[in-house]
């Protein structure tokens, strides 16, 4: 899924400058697979700009059910930026107004690194229930009606947390503790499109062979960094399951209680490296590779899908074992 551009750089820079021997791109949806000792899955790869859901079946991907949506950690960062200068206060120790000013008076702006700093610190996923509470109160409250004052807020809703802005103290965000939650709610309730986590992953079963679905659907692995928010696996599992109870995935209602997410032994946002570093130690490698020689002789770097072309007599070993 790289583009061109950028494996013609990459590849250039590795073996000019490196002086690598041998270059192979495998794709990560596969190689993170090499973690679990498995060769089918539906695999989610949710990161920093998107999220993209392949299917894998006998080490073999499906690229005609590959589904991808602009929900990964930058629309998280947007949605909490929107919400702290909506509802955060700017406070200084050293001024007598503890309640302190509306942050979204203030012109400071909030990096990249910072809004992901609050995110890791202080944000996680809410169950499907205590986030429909969240929801039908902001949508009242943005509707001006007087009927939000009566519906029960879930626990510790109108608590706030400190964040510092400063090294040495002085400013800080007061947050409300309900930002914790909210940030990470467009994942699951998607723009005006509707696209979602749990909808990407329903659109791609819909595009795979029938024969397959039962298989691929208990096998979900999830991979990136996003998924590492706490509660991130058990929304998607409540929100795939009240999904399937949709008219359009009627065909995959019959598959509600096979869902199943496999624990890959390390963290989501490095399980695609661990996978590469086994898929690199194996014998059949050169035969996936693409060696320095041929970079030499031709300039510029195959697509993954169609490396068996360099040079069938170095593919053929590979060849055999599979």
């Amino acid at each position: 899924m790289t583009p061109s551009k950028f494996k013609d750089t990459l590849g250039e820079i590795l073996f000019m400058h490196f002086e690598v021997p041998s270059l192979v791109f495998a794709p990560a949806h596969v190689v993170s697979l090499f973690t679990l000792g498995i060769s089918t899955a539906l695999v989610l790869d949710c990161g920093y700009t998107e999220a993209l859901v392949l299917p894998v079946y006998e080490g073999f991907t499906i690229l005609g059910a590959w589904q991808s949506g602009p929900l990964g950690g930058k629309r998280i960062h947007r949605d909490l930026e929107i919400q702290l200068r909506q509802s955060a206060y700017l406070v200084d120790d050293s001024s007598r107004e503890q309640e302190g000013i509306p942050f979204g008076n203030e012109h400071i702006q909030l990096s990249e690194s910072r809004l992901e700093d609050i995110k890791v610190r202080a944000c996680f996923v809410s169950p499907a229930e205590r986030a429909a509470l969240w929801n039908n109160w902001r949508l009242l409250t943005k509707e001006g009606t007087e009927q939000h004052d009566n519906i029960p807020l879930p626990d510790y809703a109108e608590e706030s947390f400190a964040y510092p802005l400063g090294d040495e103290g002085g400013q800080y965000l007061r947050i409300p503790s309900r930002l914790r939650e909210t940030a990470s709610e467009g994942l699951f309730t998607g723009d005006t499109d509707n696209v979602t986590l749990h909808t990407l992953i329903l659109e791609s079963l819909l595009l795979c062979p029938i024969d397959c679905r039962r298989q691929l659907i208990e096998n979900i692995v999830c991979i990136g960094g996003t998924c590492m928010m706490p509660g991130f696996i058990h929304r998607l599992n409540e929100e795939i399951k009240t999904a399937l109870e949709l008219p359009r995935y009627a065909s995959l209602a019959a598959l509600k209680d096979s869902i199943k997410f496999h624990n890959p032994p390390s963290k989501a946002n490095y399980t695609a490296w661990l996978g590469g570093s086994i898929f690199g130690a194996l014998e059949s490698l050169p035969g996936r590779s693409y060696s320095r020689t041929k970079y030499l002789e031709q300039k510029t770097i195959p697509d993954w899908s169609s490396i068996w072309e360099t040079d069938i007599t170095e593919n053929r070993d590979f060849i055999h074992t599979r």
